[in-house]
C-alpha cells in the first residue's frame, strides 16, 4: 500500500480541520468580496413612503376615464421634499421621479402623457381608472418591511448588496475575519527580487505569487512575509515571529521534501504543530504538508502515523495551521490553488471554496502515467461559436515558471486513468478568474 495520501483524503482532511472564523467589521465601502457574520434586515419599511416612479403628475380622481382629462395643477414636488396637503378630486401635483406621492392621490401619470395648459390646468391622456390599483408609484413597504431580512447570514457580498446595505444604514459591516497569513520562504540560496543574485542563487519568485494569489482574490490578509536559512532552529523562530504577529495561517516554501535540508517537516512538529498530512499522490508538489495547532480532535494511532489516523477525523475547527509547499514555482502554483486557496476561502465564510470547475473540449491528447493525481497547466480558449477548448502549456517541470505565466487553467488527471483523449471533453480548474462564468478566454 502506497505511503502517499489520495488528492481526495487530503482535500477531507483540510475541510475536516478548518480555521476558527472570527467575527469583525469592515467599511461598507471594502465590504464586497467578504461574508456576512449575520444577518442584516430592514430598519425600516421600503420604501418608506408612497414614492413617485416616473416623473409625471400625482393626481386624484373624480371619476374613472378612458380618453383625455384635464386636472388643475394645485403644486409640485421634487424628490426630498413633500407636499403639505392632500389631494382633492380633479387636481394635481407635478412630481419627479422618488418624491413622496401626495396624500389622497390615486396614481401618479408619466409627463410623457400630459400636455400643460393655460389657466393653471394639465390634459392628460387616459385610460386611467383607480380599480387597477396604484399605477406610476411604489408603495411604502412594498420592497421590504421593517424588521424583514434583507441578506443572510453566510452571503459573500457583491455590488448590489452594498447598495442594500446602504439604504438600512449599516455603514459598519458584521463580515467573517479574512484569515491573517505569514509567508516564510527556506532556503539561502533564494535572495529578494531585488538583489543581483550570485552564481547559484535565484530570485524569489514564490513570494510575488502567493501574495498576489491571496491578494488579488481577497482571501487573506499578509501580516509578515520573511526569508530563514536551511536549519531547523531558524525555521521554529520564523514560525514563531509570524505567531506573535498574529498569523493564523503560515505558508512555508520550500524545504518540505525528503533531502538532508528538508527541514520543515521536523521544525513544524518542534514548534507545537500536529502534521495531519505530509505526502500526497499528486504530481507537482508531492511533498505537500498539512498542520494545525490549537483544536481539533487528536484520532488513535494505528502504526501509521498520524496521517493514517486522520483520514477519518472529524470536522473541528483549529486556531492555526501550517502549509508546507514544495519550493519550485509550478508545485507553488498548483497546491496554492487546489489546496491552499480553497481552505483560505472556507476560513473567509465562504461556501463556494472551490476550486472552481468547467467542461471543456480537448483538441489534443493529454496523457500522464498511472498512479498519482497530474495538475496540469494548460491554455483555456473560447472559439467562435463560444465552445471552450483547452490546451496542455508545454514545459520543463515544476520549475518553469515561465511555463505556468502561459497558463491560464489547470486540468486535473486523476490518478488511476490520467489520459483526457483527443476530442473528449474533460474538466478544467480555471486560474485567477473566481466565479467565471463568461467572456472570451483568448
Amino acid at each position: 500500500m502506497s505511503d502517499l495520501l489520495s488528492v481526495g483524503e487530503a482535500r477531507a482532511i483540510l475541510a475536516a480541520a478548518p480555521l476558527r472564523s472570527r467575527p469583525t467589521r469592515v467599511a461598507l465601502a471594502s465590504a464586497r468580496g467578504h461574508v456576512l457574520a449575520r444577518a442584516v434586515r430592514s430598519d425600516r419599511d421600503l420604501p418608506p413612503f408612497d414614492r413617485a416612479a416616473v416623473d409625471g403628475y400625482a393626481i386624484r380622481l373624480a371619476e374613472p376615464w378612458q380618453g383625455d382629462h384635464r386636472f388643475r395643477v394645485v403644486g409640485s414636488v421634487a424628490a426630498g421634499e413633500r407636499y403639505a396637503g392632500t389631494l382633492r378630486p380633479g387636481t394635481a401635483v407635478r412630481i419627479m421621479t422618488g418624491a413622496p406621492v401626495p396624500r389622497g392621490a390615486d396614481g401618479v401619470v408619466m409627463v410623457e402623457r400630459s400636455e400643460l395648459l393655460a389657466g393653471g390646468e394639465v390634459r392628460l391622456q387616459g385610460p386611467f381608472a383607480g380599480s387597477a390599483g396604484r399605477p406610476g408609484l411604489a408603495a411604502r413597504g412594498e420592497d421590504a418591511r421593517r424588521g424583514d431580512q434583507l441578506l443572510p447570514r453566510g452571503r459573500r457580498l457583491e455590488p448590489a448588496d452594498l447598495a442594500v446595505l446602504a439604504s438600512v444604514g449599516c455603514i459598519e459591516v458584521p463580515v467573517v475575519a479574512l484569515p491573517r497569513v505569514a509567508m516564510i520562504n527556506t532556503g539561502p540560496e533564494v535572495v529578494r527580487p531585488d538583489v543581483r543574485p550570485g552564481p547559484t542563487q535565484i530570485r524569489n519568485s514564490n513570494g510575488p505569487l502567493l501574495r498576489a494569489l491571496l491578494e488579488g482574490g481577497g482571501l487573506g490578509s499578509i501580516v509578515t512575509e520573511r526569508a530563514v536559512g536551511d536549519t531547523q532552529s531558524a525555521i521554529v523562530r520564523a514560525i514563531r515571529r509570524a505567531e506573535e504577529a498574529g498569523a493564523e495561517v503560515i505558508l512555508l516554501t520550500g524545504g518540505v521534501s525528503m533531502g538532508d535540508f528538508d527541514l520543515v517537516p521536523a521544525a513544524v512538529t518542534e514548534a507545537g504543530y500536529r502534521t495531519r498530512f505530509h505526502r500526497v499522490a499528486l504530481r507537482p508538489g508531492k511533498p505537500l504538508l498539512f498542520a494545525t495547532a490549537g483544536g481539533g480532535r487528536r484520532p488513535a494511532r494505528d502504526g501509521g502515523g498520524t496521517r493514517t489516523g486522520d483520514r477519518g477525523a472529524e470536522r473541528a475547527a483549529v486556531s492555526r495551521a501550517v502549509f508546507g509547499l514544495p519550493g519550485n514555482p509550478v508545485s507553488v502554483l498548483a497546491t496554492a490553488w487546489e489546496f491552499v486557496l480553497p481552505y483560505l476561502r472556507a476560513a473567509a465564510g465562504r461556501v463556494d471554496v472551490g476550486p472552481s470547475a468547467l467542461v471543456a473540449e480537448a483538441p489534443e491528447r493529454i496523457a500522464r502515467k498511472p498512479g498519482l493525481t497530474h495538475f496540469v497547466l494548460a491554455s483555456l480558449s473560447t472559439a467562435a461559436d463560444g465552445a471552450l477548448a483547452v490546451r496542455e502549456v508545454a514545459g520543463n517541470g515544476s520549475g518553469d515558471f515561465v511555463a505556468a505565466a502561459r497558463a491560464n487553467a489547470i486540468v486535473p488527471l486523476e490518478a488511476d486513468h490520467p489520459v483526457v483523449e483527443a476530442g473528449a471533453r474533460c474538466v478544467v480548474h480555471p486560474l485567477y478568474r473566481e466565479g467565471w462564468g463568461g467572456g472570451s478566454w483568448q
